[in-house]
């Protein structure tokens, strides 16, 4: 009886895991979901940048994701931490946002030839069973905005 309830654990997992890998991919690769778009705001010295994308859940388990940034304090940005659950068979737009508070200086620090770092965090999570973490740098983003 064990085996059979873990076959049909993993199994589900498996499909559930694969059919929100496949949603999330395709409305990354299409850019056109429900809600899928960036812009920009910019107010005196100050800019912030929006990214809001769909995620579909087209699996057996809710999924949840968790995006958010460590400030480095010789950046003049930060970003406003995201987390979301979707529940199984439901689509979510998620909404991103990263605040530069000063153009200026973050512009002389990239004229000066100073590397950027914003590090950022994405965690992906299949409720209960497993949950994906990656961290990036959204260093150079913020280094090709200004130039």
């Amino acid at each position: 009886m064990i085996t059979l309830v873990t076959v049909v654990t993993v199994s589900t997992m498996t499909y559930s895991a694969y059919a929100d890998v496949s949603g999330f991919l395709s409305t990354l690769s299409s850019g056109s979901g429900a809600g899928s778009g960036s812009h920009f705001v910019f107010t005196g010295n100050t800019a912030t940048v929006g990214l809001n994308f769909s995620v579909q859940n087209s699996g057996l388990y809710p999924l949840s994701i968790a995006l958010a940034c460590n400030p480095d304090p010789n950046v003049p940005a930060t970003c406003g931490a995201v987390s979301v659950s979707i529940p199984a068979g439901s689509t979510q737009v998620v909404v991103f946002r990263l605040t530069v508070s000063d153009l200026t200086k973050l512009k002389s620090l990239v004229s000066a030839g100073t590397k950027l770092h914003l590090n950022g965090t994405a965690d992906i999570s299949l409720e209960p069973f497993a949950t994906l973490s990656v961290n990036f740098d959204l260093g150079s983003t913020l280094s090709g905005a200004v130039t």
